[in-house]
């Protein structure tokens, strides 16, 4: 479809709505905001773009450093006309208006910024938003590439939901609820076509392709449901009550597939560590070839949602795609991702993924706040990299993740150990192979075409970790000799 609409809004107490219509053909946004009767007076609007949710980062007129307006050298807002009788500002504006000072609107997370004032302006050059009070000016975090032609079939609604919980003191909490599913639903099994959150503020709801629907009851499943629900609660305040939850769209009249989802990314491990004082610190996960190989089916599966997931620190998420050495499209990627906006996107367009496929998910975060590495875990404070893949027709393969080999870092820790020379290279030393996963995954670190065994001899470079430089890695692994038995290619099938 050529169109799609979508809406949020823009102040907490929802007295500012921005609505907007994108028109893929002719890449362009129509933007509509419209105030309430309940709204403050005011004799000034700004609207814009920004990376991060900064007003000295945004756009049209582009903000200096210290948050003060600059008027543009050319005007690429169109159409900009007030609507009295709805009360409502509207204007036009192409996703790239090919000006240096403008903002590029890109597919995944925008944050658009906003700010007024009583202040009657006889010219809007050399105002200071970042001046302006906190009570009249902020952001929300949207995907202005709303997905088009995604249309709800009638359907059961089933609400699962926490009811009036009292949260829990601590900072983390991973609260759990049983429900017993519907008997109509426990006796046939259906699809859920549609899913709303509470959570994801302007997130749209999850709906899926007129093809799929995730599987539902039966008389072979479960006939109960687990919700749960991860609360953070970093003041640790006990005067929080929640009645929360999701409301699922259920049909009895099946589609051709049933859907499901698999777990791309990084296991959440103290293995998974992240240095303090980073501006901009990659971790990459694997999802090879042997394990697509053996865990899909012929004909592949058809991916057509996504979400992205990291904790705090996380900046950046995508996941790229490559078939037989030929990188594809990228899978999915936002380039400013943000914790507090997390939504399964529907894809723009479904991606074919076929055995042997190589899915690589890389996660960028930022530390510079901090002077401890931060670890892999479940808590907030902890990180993740992971993708949530939503694809269809459903599998047994749920989770393909990898990690840095135990045996690796203990071969490495024992050789720190006897050797404690940080500047030494053309060291040598019998490991086993450097990386797993929960199947099997090509070596990051390792050189050349063979995957090692326990007893090869390796030659290997030693790099100090920031930010204290205390500890070495080893980089630029070699195999200098390998041992009289069989190696397998990292590119043969069946490779363990």
């Amino acid at each position: 479809s050529r169109f799609a609409e979508s809406e949020s809004v823009l102040d907490p107490k929802g007295e500012l709505l921005l609505k907007w219509r994108v028109d893929y053909d002719s890449q362009k946004i129509r933007f509509q905001l419209i105030v309430s009767d309940q709204a403050p007076s005011f004799n000034w609007f700004a609207l814009g773009f920004s990376d991060r949710g900064l007003l000295n980062t945004s756009d049209d007129m582009h903000a200096d450093a210290e948050g003060k307006l600059i008027q543009d050298r050319k005007q690429n807002c169109d159409n900009f006309h007030l609507v009295r009788q709805s009360q409502s500002i509207v204007f036009e504006r192409y996703f790239d208006t090919c000006d240096d000072d403008d903002y590029v609107i890109e597919d995944g997370t925008v944050h658009v910024v906003w700010a007024h004032g009583i202040d009657k302006l006889f010219t809007s050059k050399g105002l200071c938003l970042t001046c302006i009070s906190p009570l009249k000016r902020g952001f929300i975090r949207v995907r202005l590439h709303t997905p088009s032609g995604l249309q709800l079939a009638d359907a059961y609604k089933l609400r699962i939901a926490n009811k009036d919980l009292k949260v829990p003191g601590g900072d983390t909490t991973y609260w759990c609820q049983v429900v017993k599913l519907p008997e109509f639903i426990s006796e046939k099994e259906h699809h859920i076509v549609q899913v709303k959150a509470a959570w994801a503020m302007g997130a749209l709801p999850f709906t899926y392709p007129k093809e799929a629907g995730l599987p539902l009851g039966g008389p072979k499943a479960n006939k109960y449901v687990m919700l749960e629900v991860h609360y953070n609660n970093p003041q640790m305040r006990t005067d929080w009550v929640d009645s929360s939850g999701i409301v699922l769209h259920v049909i009895g009249n099946k589609r051709k597939h049933d859907a499901a989802i698999m777990e791309l990314g990084l296991e959440y491990t103290d293995k998974m560590a992240i240095p303090g004082g980073q501006k901009a610190f990659p971790l990459t996960a694997y999802c090879i070839p042997q394990c697509t190989g053996v865990g899909l089916p012929a004909e592949g599966i058809v991916v057509f949602g996504s979400q992205l997931h990291t904790h705090l620190t996380g900046i950046a998420v995508w996941t790229r795609h490559s078939r037989q050495g030929v990188e594809l499209p990228v899978l999915n990627k936002d380039i400013h991702y943000s914790t507090h906006f997390q939504e399964i996107r529907i894809l723009h367009r479904p991606v074919r993924v076929l055995p042997g496929d190589f899915l690589m998910t890389t996660c960028v975060y930022n530390t510079e706040d901090k002077d401890n590495a931060t670890i892999g875990g479940h808590a907030i404070t902890d990180e993740m990299c992971v993708n949530y893949v939503h694809y269809y027709p459903a599998t047994d393969l749920e989770v393909c993740k990898s990690a840095v080999s135990n045996a690796a870092l203990e071969n490495y820790f024992n050789f720190e150990e006897r050797d404690d020379s940080p500047n030494k290279s053309g060291s040598h030393l019998q490991i086993p192979s450097p990386i797993i996963t929960r199947r099997n995954r090509t070596a990051s670190t390792v050189e050349g075409e063979y995957v090692p065994l326990p007893g090869d001899e390796v030659i290997y470079r030693l790099c100090p970790i920031p930010p204290k430089f205390e500890k070495n890695q080893a980089v630029h692994v070699c195999i200098m000799h390998l041992i009289p038995e069989k190696h397998l290619k990292w590119d043969e099938p069946g490779c363990n």
